[in-house]
């Protein structure tokens, strides 16, 4: 009896990185498709009538998934605002920031 349950538990521990595996896949994917969808909802809640996108990364830091939100007013002359959405990947809290005001210029420039 003591023989057949040590013969399981390494049968369990050689399959446990692969179990592992699948699942983190999965919970991967969970955290994004949260991410994405709370931080378009504070997106819209924050602008109304403004056009709303997600760029997220789950990954983040350890503590936290990130995701940059870029809402467009209505009007041909609205510029873009950005904010960041966090998510505490222990508690699933989400909070989004006020908009960067003064963002630096990330466009390619010709080496000189």
């Amino acid at each position: 009896m003591k023989r057949s349950g040590q013969k399981a538990l390494l049968a369990l521990a050689a399959l446990w990185p692969a179990m592992g595996h699948a699942s983190s896949e999965e919970a991967w994917e969970a955290l994004r498709d949260r991410l994405i969808s709370e931080c378009q909802l504070m997106g819209e809640a924050a602008a109304p009538g403004a056009a709303v996108t997600v760029t997220p990364n789950e990954i983040g830091s350890e503590g936290f998934a990130v995701a940059l939100v870029t809402t467009w007013g209505e009007g041909a002359g609205s510029l873009p605002e950005l904010a960041v959405c966090l998510m505490d990947k222990r508690s699933g809290v989400v909070e989004l920031s006020t908009a960067f005001f003064d963002l630096p210029d990330l466009s390619p420039t010709a080496p000189d």
